[in-house]
């Protein structure tokens, strides 16, 4: 069972969840084509709905949300 990550990107303030090999082998093309990632990543869950739970919890605690929804 594939693990998960959780992304963060400051630019476009928003995150992206997807297996970790996935988001391995997208961040790697970028560095060989001389781009840096423009996602970190933040946290690593076990299953897809531990990461949107996750997100949820992180939405709520970010300034740049209100009640979930980009400001």
């Amino acid at each position: 069972m594939s693990k998960y990550a959780i992304e963060w990107s400051e630019k476009q303030k928003c995150f992206n969840v997807a297996p970790i090999k996935a988001i391995a082998e997208i961040n790697m093309d970028m560095i060989l084509c001389g781009r840096m990632p423009e996602y970190v990543v933040i946290e690593v869950c076990n299953t897809l709905k531990e990461a949107h739970e996750v997100i949820d919890v992180l939405r709520n605690k970010l300034d740049i949300f209100d009640g979930g929804k980009i400001l």
